[in-house]
């Protein structure tokens, strides 16, 4: 042992610790392994010190503590995981200078309407009968919109006017989502409106509402996304047929299966390997009485958390803001916008820019910046940084603990 009578303990950082009462949970975003330490005072009380943005994720041991069994398991645990490692302070009398993993933001650096990267235009609002058994579908993904009253259509004017403000934006994709928006003279106009653009446009539709023949094909910077429902009967497998027929595995094309029980998730599955579907994907429907469904094939375990192995990047977005949101604003046919669909009206286009819209969301939003760590009982979890951002799903249940984890 040194004679100095302690040791720096250094943390690397690239290792990211959360502390919450007892527990401790060091991960690796390099690495992407972790430590994982359940009602452990003494190792709690180091962490504690280490995470103080003061002590740089540094502290001092003492030789006793050094050799308490436990501290010293500790330390082993953090160099055979290459987490930290001691320093002896005869070769640095002051605390050895290390930097906390916090993420900085710029906050007057990037003007507020160049944060805008996606923008979704439901240009309908259907009272269709094959559409009202999803209505709440639009709340959870892009999807169609289902109303009571009479259907509303968006302005051309309206959407000419948005186009005008995003060219000068960052915008990469731009989202269309209706009934009969393939259809002429809709989609022409659409198309000379956003024709010249570099935006990427895709196009979300349900397969029901696909025009007989299916004759879209979508352009170098176009892509398509079918939404297939239950019951699925024989006219929808028929036209599936076509379509894939006319457009065999295009890369462009993609197959959403919208889903509510396990049997429908078999009845998907069978389809996307008989007729061969290469771009598939479930799209699970939360229809207010079947959490079961979910709780079974959405919910996360511990071993799905930990299996997901988020990089250094990731971890610090999710500290910061919500990925799933963070730049997205969606347009409805009377001009109101959200930045989420389950959160308060931003404002109408009637009487606001798009710029202004994104201030506005900035300054008082929930969308982009709602984190784990804002959140009950995610913000009591130790794997808050670890898990995906809270979704529409959550956000609309207003239940934040999708997993089997904190109940």
């Amino acid at each position: 042992m040194n004679n100095s009578g302690f040791r720096w303990l250094v943390l690397e950082p690239f290792v990211h610790a959360v502390i919450k009462g007892d527990d401790v949970l060091l991960y690796n975003t390099l690495g992407k392994n972790y430590l994982l330490y359940r009602q452990n005072t003494g190792i709690a009380k180091i962490v504690q010190q280490l995470s103080i943005p003061e002590n740089g994720y540094v502290a001092k041991l003492t030789n006793s503590e050094l050799e308490d069994t436990v501290i010293g398991r500790f330390v082993a645990d953090l160099r055979k995981k290459f987490m930290g490692d001691l320093f002896d302070p005869q070769c640095s009398a002051s605390r050895p200078f290390n930097i906390v993993p916090l993420p900085i933001v710029k906050g007057g650096a990037i003007p507020m309407e160049q944060q805008l990267v996606e923008v979704t235009f439901q240009l309908t609002a259907s009272n269709l009968p094959a559409l009202k058994p999803y209505k709440e579908a639009s709340r959870q993904f892009t999807f169609p919109v289902y109303t009571d009253s009479p259907e509303q259509a968006m302005p051309l004017d309206t959407i000419r006017s948005v186009a005008a403000q995003m060219k000068l934006l960052p915008v990469a994709t731009v989202h269309f989502c209706g009934t009969g928006i393939l259809d002429e003279p809709l989609f022409g106009a659409y198309n000379r409106i956003f024709g010249k653009t570099s935006f990427r446009r895709k196009y979300h539709v349900t397969l029901r509402q696909v025009a007989v023949p299916f004759t879209f094909s979508p352009g170098k910077n176009e892509f398509v996304a079918l939404y297939i429902t239950f019951p699925f009967d024989q006219q929808q497998l028929e036209l599936l047929q076509q379509v894939l027929h006319t457009y065999p595995n295009h890369p462009r094309v993609e197959f959403n299966f919208v889903v509510q029980e396990s049997r429908e998730v078999d009845v998907a599955s069978e389809l996307i390997s008989g007729l061969g579907i290469k771009h598939a994907a479930f799209k699970p429907y939360l229809n207010g009485s079947n959490i079961g469904f979910f709780e079974e094939q959405v919910f996360m375990s511990e071993s799905d958390i930990f299996g997901s192995r988020p990089g250094r990047s990731e971890v610090f977005s999710r500290i910061s803001m919500n990925q799933n949101d963070y730049g997205k604003l969606t347009v409805f046919p009377n001009g109101d916008v959200f930045a989420n669909v389950n959160d308060p009206l931003l404002g109408n286009l009637n009487n606001l820019t798009v710029a202004g819209l994104v201030s506005r969301e900035n300054e008082v939003g929930k969308s982009w910046k709602r984190r784990r760590m804002d959140v009950a009982p995610c913000n009591g979890c130790l794997y808050q940084f670890l898990c995906p951002p809270v979704s529409s799903y959550e956000i609309m249940m207003q239940r934040f603990n999708f997993c089997h984890i904190k109940q």
